[in-house]
């Protein structure tokens, strides 16, 4: 039997950040708006010793608050020739934390929000944000957490390859470009 497709929407309401078309009392397409902007949207961009390589540094960046994460984590012994030009130049004279105080500082950070959401546009830089949220031992803090990965097209790099600068300058894009409702 196929199936039938509600009639169109016939008004606009907007809604902070973003559109959203209703139809009477029904929102079109479907979604579950409330659950959507409850959410903490925290872009993430990390850098690392080549692919699939150590992490070297993280950044994250809230775009409504502007609250910011920084972490140089590790200076690797053997760095890539790329990592060493494109991005270790960027971080001298930069304290090396670690990735014991890191995983603590990023917990007390993400604390802070409720509902997050890490968004990112590599998928490398979710896989390391997801190994600081567990600690060595497997235990992870009590924090409720999703992942995204999004298709970026921001081109205007403040900074390219130092993790803050490239977090801050995709989240500046994502709100920018209305991808907070994701």
């Amino acid at each position: 039997m196929p199936r039938t497709i509600a009639e169109p929407p016939i008004s606009l309401r907007k809604s902070d950040h973003v559109e959203v078309e209703t139809h009477g009392d029904q929102f079109w397409p479907p979604i579950n708006l409330e659950n959507r902007m409850n959410k903490t949207h925290l872009y993430v961009d990390t850098e690392f010793n080549g692919f699939a390589g150590e992490l070297i540094s993280l950044g994250i960046f809230e775009p409504l608050s502007l609250s910011t994460f920084y972490s140089l984590v590790k200076v690797p012994e053997n760095p890539h020739p790329w990592v060493l030009e494109h991005v270790l130049s960027k971080t001298e004279g930069e304290e090396v934390l670690g990735e014991e105080l890191t995983r603590k500082s990023l917990w007390d950070f993400t604390k802070s929000f409720d509902n997050v959401v890490f968004v990112a546009d590599w998928p490398e830089d979710l896989g390391h944000v997801a190994m600081l949220m567990c600690g060595p031992d497997g235990f992870r803090p009590s924090i409720q957490f999703e992942m995204k990965l999004i298709k970026s097209r921001h081109q205007q790099l403040t900074n390219p390859h130092h993790a803050l600068a490239d977090a801050r300058d995709l989240g500046t894009w994502a709100h920018a470009n209305k991808f907070l409702w994701i």
